[in-house]
């Protein structure tokens, strides 16, 4: 992502994190620099975490394994996921990892390709980023699986009970993408109480 990029996304996911203080987890941080600018803009505590280490910045970064995440239960206020969940064939369980290891809020970023078009010019631009990724980064790892609408995001989060409250969807016509992405904002219900 650009600086630029970088700022638009951190001023779209600082309102939704909890108060100062707080935990965040950002998990398939990358580079890092989300979780860098949201540490400042939000006097949040953010720890990284992705399957390689790409991170340029100070933050901590824990590498996993792609399937369990090394925290234990409720370890994050919140838990920001930022064009990940599209290069998973197992979207669902990391999802129920990280219902585990959030006490309140997960913020997801996703692209959310609807008509066939949308559908191959992401196909299209995914992998020519993907692939530049990997040839400035030996280590890189992407698996290539498809994006979700709206619709299959809100159904796999209504079987994972997980309550959205907020869903913005939007294009960014700065980097010529033809396809909407989907911001969600979603609250970890609390078990029902006997």
């Amino acid at each position: 992502m650009s600086k630029k990029q970088v700022i638009e996304m951190v001023a779209q996911l600082s309102p939704w994190v909890a108060a100062p203080g707080k935990t965040i987890l950002d998990l398939g941080a990358g580079k890092g620099k989300i979780g860098e600018l949201l540490a400042i803009k939000t006097e949040q505590k953010i720890t990284l975490t992705d399957i390689s280490d790409y991170n340029v910045t100070n933050l901590p970064l824990i590498i996993y394994d792609g399937h369990r995440l090394p925290f234990q239960d409720k370890s994050f206020d919140t838990t920001i996921i930022v064009f990940v969940l599209h290069h998973l064939a197992h979207k669902q369980q990391l999802l129920k990892e990280v219902k585990r290891v959030t006490k309140q809020r997960i913020l997801i970023v996703e692209d959310t390709p609807v008509t066939s078009f949308a559908k191959i010019s992401w196909w299209c631009w995914d992998h020519a980023i993907n692939i530049l990724e990997r040839l400035s980064h030996s280590t890189y790892d992407t698996v290539f699986d498809h994006p979700l609408t709206p619709k299959e995001w809100q159904a796999i989060f209504k079987q994972l009970n997980l309550s959205l409250i907020h869903v913005l969807k939007y294009r960014n016509w700065s980097e010529l993408r033809m396809y909407p992405h989907s911001f969600f904002v979603l609250d970890v219900k609390k078990p029902d109480t006997v």
